[in-house]
């Protein structure tokens, strides 16, 4: 689900498109298409405890990684944002991330 925020802030003054979701893990890397091109992600693995960001600014290879241990900046990317051109994008949390039968909310902001 995808909702358009009309931001009247002193500095912006336009359109953030955020969306949400709710999935169960299956082991497989899951792309989730947006419709826009996403500036921040942030994906939890609900039943681990554990959740990821991504900005749209970090290096292709980087995602910080929040657990109960420690926080982390990983390699190896376990969210890779897509840039399908025209303002649209996507993203894809890859299998580490969505663990088989693991409850997966996510949220994104373009």
């Amino acid at each position: 689900m995808a909702i358009d925020i009309i931001n009247s802030g002193v500095n912006s003054g336009g359109v953030v498109n955020v969306a949400t979701g709710t999935f169960t893990g299956n082991g497989n890397d899951k792309r989730i298409e947006l419709g826009f091109k996403p500036r921040y992600i942030f994906v939890l693995n609900e039943t681990d405890g554990v959740g990821w960001v991504k900005l749209g600014t970090m290096a292709a290879a980087n995602t910080f990684k929040h657990a109960a241990a420690a926080n982390t900046v990983d390699t190896g990317s376990a969210i890779t944002i897509v840039d399908e051109g025209a303002g649209k994008g996507a993203f894809v949390a890859v299998a580490a991330t969505v663990p088989n039968a693991k409850v997966i909310h996510w949220v994104a902001q373009g």
